[in-house]
């Protein structure tokens, strides 16, 4: 197992937000992970594990606020925005200038919030599972109702992989353990999640960027890669596709085998896409070698 610094900033208002690091001597570019609803910093650790071996770039991989083990918000208020805000804080703080952000489902449209904002910090955006002007209610309904249940109650780690197998049949068997001894708070025998039950009020908290609008006409420079799961029910691949088509600078994966989960569904062969992303956006940048 690589060696990860676990990081801890605080907001002005006394906050806490916990962040994996992992840097190299010398690095093109800082990659900022950003995971999606209710799930925490670890889902990306194998798959950083993996290609930051390949790859000359810095990891930083924060769990968002009211997820793992970063702080609930007091006010319950959690929407893109306020979910931006502490990221920038972050960037502001590590005076990070070279950033390659990878967003998944809730993280894809937080990167898309902060690329607006720090727009020269931002090398590349890679969107996993996310695509945005795409919003099918009917499968985040599903997920937020599981969330529910899930949150409703404790839970043995066997009872939660039950329970995982039959509301995300697509996870591996081999995965099942480390998944859901990952989400919970250690305990003697009954586990709860570690998250904030109000994060079920997520909000996108204002109108996402328009790609055809001129206003943002800048960002179509940015290069830009969505890698899908085959069996996705939340984007379709024509429909992101047709997005990429607005972008100079653009590539798409599709991951067999997998649907929203992609990362833990089919995890190598996510990760090669993955891989083939950040080539992608760092050639694009030509900075790399």
């Amino acid at each position: 197992m690589m060696s990860y610094n676990k990081r801890i900033f605080f907001t002005p208002l006394g906050r806490k937000l916990v962040y994996h690091s992992y840097t190299k001597k010398s690095s093109m570019a800082t990659v900022l992970m950003l995971h999606g609803f209710s799930e925490h910093s670890f889902i990306w650790l194998k798959t950083v594990e993996e290609i930051s071996q390949k790859l000359n770039c810095d990891f930083i991989i924060p769990d968002l606020s009211g997820h793992g083990l970063s702080d609930w918000r007091e006010d319950g208020d959690y929407n893109i925005s306020n979910y931006a805000n502490d990221i920038e804080m972050i960037i502001d703080e590590l005076n990070l200038h070279s950033l390659i952000l990878v967003g998944h489902s809730m993280g894809g449209r937080i990167a898309q919030e902060i690329t607006t904002r720090k727009l020269s910090y931002i090398k590349g955006i890679v969107l996993v599972d996310f695509c945005p002007g795409i919003d099918n209610t009917q499968p985040a309904n599903c997920i937020l109702e599981n969330f529910n249940i899930s949150t409703n109650r404790s839970w043995t780690i066997d009872e939660y992989k039950t329970f995982l197998s039959s509301t995300r049949p697509l996870i591996p068997e081999s995965e099942m353990d480390w998944y859901a001894r990952n989400l919970f708070e250690k305990g003697k025998k009954n586990f709860r999640l570690r998250v904030d039950p109000n994060i079920a009020n997520y909000n996108i908290g204002k109108k996402t960027v328009n790609v055809n609008n001129k206003t943002y006409n800048h960002l179509l420079g940015v290069p830009i890669s969505i890698i899908r799961g085959q069996y996705s029910s939340f984007i379709d691949e024509s429909q992101a596709k047709k997005y990429l088509s607005n972008f100079k600078l653009a590539s798409y994966f599709s991951v067999p085998k997998s649907g929203h989960g992609l990362i833990i569904e089919n995890n190598r062969l996510f990760n090669m896409a993955l891989y083939d992303s950040l080539v992608f956006v760092l050639e694009s940048n030509r900075g790399y070698s």
